[in-house]
């Protein structure tokens, strides 16, 4: 893993809106149903991140939006220039943790409380931090530290993205949008503890289907 260092990894995610499939699932993480709607994630690696982690990272991203029919791929090449597409940011950079500052993995910065802006921040360096202080991954074969720490970052930045396609700084009690997780919960294979409640299911459908009219005018 590299040293955290004034680097950046910086990714531009085009959220592309597709024609009305049928209803999203409500919660949890059903079988996969054809997609809705298309994330496109182009990447630009300014931070060596090794390939490895990025590709786990947004696996994990892909696995957790896949239920609510919501595709993601990604790429270094930029999508097609669309009015229907949704414009955002992701700046993965390596920052180290300070001692008196929460253990943020990934961060969407808000305009005036509780609009979120179209950038989201992750560190991938806080991630291997955080999970080496139980877990030793230091300690742990390379293949294996890879593996965790690009769960931790995707299982991050799929949050920050559900911020975002929210349109809301709120955090649930339970699910993907909970304000914390558990180093067990980043590392688990499984993703029982990232699904979505059946409002932020409707909110987020309102959200996308204002989108769709917007970008036919």
């Amino acid at each position: 893993m590299p040293k955290p260092g004034p680097v950046l990894f910086v990714a531009v995610l085009a959220l592309e809106v597709g024609p009305t499939a049928g209803p999203m699932p409500q919660t949890g993480h059903p079988t996969a149903a054809p997609a809705e709607y298309r994330l496109h994630l182009q990447t630009i690696d300014r931070a060596d991140l090794p390939v490895p982690v990025l590709n786990l990272a947004m696996l994990d991203v892909r696995r957790i939006w896949a239920p609510y029919r919501i595709a993601v791929a990604w790429s270094s090449k930029a999508p097609d220039d669309d009015a229907r597409d949704i414009l955002v940011r992701v700046v993965f950079q390596q920052t180290p943790r300070t001692a008196d500052e929460p253990a943020r993995l990934a961060w969407i910065p808000f305009l005036d409380g509780d609009v979120p802006r179209d950038v989201v921040y992750a560190a991938p360096g806080r991630a291997l931090q955080v999970m080496n202080q139980r877990r030793r991954l230091i300690e742990k074969p390379r293949l294996l530290q890879e593996a965790i720490v690009g769960q931790a970052i995707g299982r991050s930045v799929a949050h920050e993205i559900g911020h975002f396609l929210t349109a809301s700084a709120a955090h649930a009690e339970t699910g993907l949008m909970r304000a914390v997780f558990s180093q067990a919960e980043l590392a688990a294979p499984g993703l029982s503890a990232f699904t979505l409640t059946i409002e932020e299911v409707q909110r987020i459908r309102e959200r996308l289907r204002s989108s769709v009219e917007a970008g036919r005018r």
